[in-house]
């Protein structure tokens, strides 16, 4: 196609084709600084001084904030982005070399709750574990808070005993070397207990039982969750 005239105020000015390209320049296309957009490579030129064509890169220092506002693009690709860091509405992104996207980020300090992110949780349900006269991690009852930020635990006695239980932290899943995250306390026939710790400073957390009374075991059936 020849190159075809939008009009002077236009974004893009001009349409062409990548095959109208002769010697870097576009027979025509004579309006320094304006933008030319390729209908089959998808891709947009801007006119030199000396009328030659070259790609258009929107080049910028320190940031740009548009608003709060929507982008639409259904096919076009508005240029490429140069160095520097956009701030377009609440989504920044750092380029800290052209053309290369390093870091993705949503800001969402003082945005409505229309704009919240869903977060994850992993949440754990171990089967109804009886009681034994000696501390024992509950089978499964273990949550990995490494990409969470809170942590936190239910235990139902569904027994007809007394259950004493507690909750050790540690850095690895085997907790060999655990702390207590919470020291250890009774939880009679029917009733239940709750444990939770906001920020989880440590990776892993479980929790373990033992009947109160020897030879009178209890049931616990315990929920855990690590959250966002």
């Amino acid at each position: 196609m020849a190159l075809e005239f939008i009009s002077e105020g236009a974004v893009p000015a001009y349409l062409a084709l990548s095959t109208d390209i002769a010697d870097s320049k576009i027979p025509g296309a004579s309006l320094i600084g304006k933008l030319i957009y390729l209908t089959d490579s998808k891709s947009w030129l801007v006119i030199n001084t000396d009328l030659t064509v070259s790609e258009y890169v929107l080049a910028f220092g320190g940031s740009i904030d548009v608003g709060d506002v929507t982008l639409l693009q259904s096919t076009a690709e508005i240029g490429k982005l140069g160095a520097g860091t956009a701030v377009i509405g609440k989504v920044g992104i750092d380029q800290s070399v052209s053309g290369t996207t390093n870091k993705v980020s949503i800001d969402q300090t003082t945005m409505g709750t229309t704009n919240a992110v869903s977060r994850a949780a992993t949440v754990v349900t171990p089967s109804a574990t009886a009681s034994t006269n000696t501390y024992v991690l509950v089978p499964n009852a273990l949550i990995d808070t490494l990409n969470s930020f809170s942590g936190t635990f239910t235990i139902l006695n569904t027994g007809a005993d007394s259950i004493n239980w507690k909750v050790l932290a540690g850095n690895g899943s085997g907790l060999t070397e655990a702390i207590e995250a919470q020291a250890e306390a009774t939880v009679t026939a029917g009733a239940y207990g709750t444990f939770s710790v906001t920020p989880a400073i440590w990776r892993y957390y479980g929790v373990y039982i033992m009947s109160s009374a020897p030879d009178t075991p209890g049931e616990a059936t315990v929920v855990g969750t690590a959250k966002g």
